[in-house]
């Protein structure tokens, strides 16, 4: 019981020194400053690309139905609704917009035309080609498909099936209307290997997902700050009186501390960004997560042996971690560098069950090639 005791009061002591660092309070205090920042741009006008929309015929009941079916969904794309198609055109040369969508005059018919002889309907003017323009069209597309499918599906029946030349077309677009699904969706999406469906991770606009990543590499970044602390500690003596065989003991609860006091403060920002999956689940792969970057802070710390190394390569390890882990982009082609890295795993284990399994094998041999090392090293 006294032993328990003096850790306890040993523990409480390190955190007491740790929260004295303003190196720690800044990491602290970045991850929800970080979470609040891009939740206040994501309700601001954030598309990617722009596009004015403009009709021929502003009245035209169909278009003004159009417009607002294309206009429900617009994180990844700003629309902006012009009052004429020469407004919309000097939006485009200015460059304040990327494209126009010109809707023709009399929609309804224009509609027909193009179902009869493939006239268009839409007038497109872009500045130039980009990948984004080319998915903004299939949103265009599927938008002006969905009022036309059902001229499409008569017709067809009318050329391929001369035996229903009798029912009326009021009857043909009933029966359409009748196998269409009604209540629950078609498809539901979901991740793999996972029990979520992605309706949550849909809710937080594009700009907001990057910050589970970004944070982890402050979590990362604590990491490494707590591998300097021992260091400089343990070259001023303060760890003398421990034995070698407690000292990997007392080196991890030492490095363990401002991990795992950033893993909380993530995992509140977590919770208010709309990116939180589950209690469970986040304290799970978590828990993981500080374990594992804990083990591999050690790990550096033994390999670099100073400060003056662990500070010179901080930053490119930082940058390193930044690209190759899918913080932005998922770059599949690094797959071999990014399973040494736990951020990647912890990344992917987010919505992943697979992951969870390599986080742990990972954990367990980063903990073994630690004590490996210093034995060989004969250092802590």
């Amino acid at each position: 019981m006294p032993k328990i005791k003096k850790l306890f009061l040993w523990y409480l002591m390190l955190n007491k020194r740790f929260l004295k660092k303003p190196g720690l309070w800044a990491i602290l205090i970045a991850i929800p400053l970080l979470v609040v920042a891009l939740n206040i741009v994501s309700l601001q006008d954030s598309g990617v690309i722009g596009i004015a929309l403009a009709a021929e015929d502003k009245d035209d009941a169909l278009v003004k139905e159009i417009i607002e079916e294309i206009k429900k969904d617009n994180r990844l794309i700003r629309f902006v609704e012009s009052k004429n198609p020469k407004e919309a055109k000097e939006l485009v040369s200015l460059g304040e917009v990327d494209a126009a969508w010109i809707f023709s005059g009399n929609m309804e018919q224009g509609l027909e035309d193009f179902i009869d002889s493939g006239k268009s309907v839409v007038k497109i003017i872009e500045r130039e080609e980009t990948i984004p323009l080319m998915l903004a069209r299939q949103k265009l597309s599927g938008v002006i498909f969905k009022k036309c499918s059902p001229s499409f599906y008569v017709r067809y029946l009318r050329r391929n099936f001369p035996e229903l030349n009798n029912i009326e077309d009021s009857k043909l677009d009933e029966y359409y209307d009748t196998v269409k699904v009604e209540g629950e969706e078609l498809f539901e999406f979901s991740y793999i290997n996972s029990n979520q469906s992605t309706d949550d991770a849909t809710k937080a606009g594009y700009l907001i997902t990057p910050v589970r990543g970004l944070m982890a590499l402050m979590l990362l970044l604590s990491g490494l700050a707590a591998a300097m602390f021992y260091t400089e500690d343990d070259e001023s003596g303060m760890f003398s009186w421990i034995g070698e065989k407690s000292k990997p003991f007392i080196a991890g609860v030492f490095h363990l501390i401002p991990v795992l006091l950033t893993a909380v403060s993530m995992l509140i920002s977590l919770y208010f960004s709309g990116l939180w999956v589950g209690i469970s689940r986040e304290i799970l792969i978590m828990g993981l997560y500080v374990i594992s970057v804990t083990q591999l802070c050690m790990l550096i710390r033994l390999i670099c042996k100073s400060n003056k190394i662990i500070g010179a390569a901080t930053p490119i390890m930082m940058l390193i971690f930044m690209v190759v882990c899918p913080v932005f982009i998922d770059i599949k082609i690094l797959r071999p560098i990014q399973n040494f890295l736990p951020t990647f795993h912890y990344l992917t284990a987010v919505h992943n069950d697979k992951y969870i399994l390599i986080m742990l094998i990972y954990t367990l041999v980063c903990s073994a090639v630690y004590f490996l090392l210093s034995k060989i090293m004969r250092r802590a």
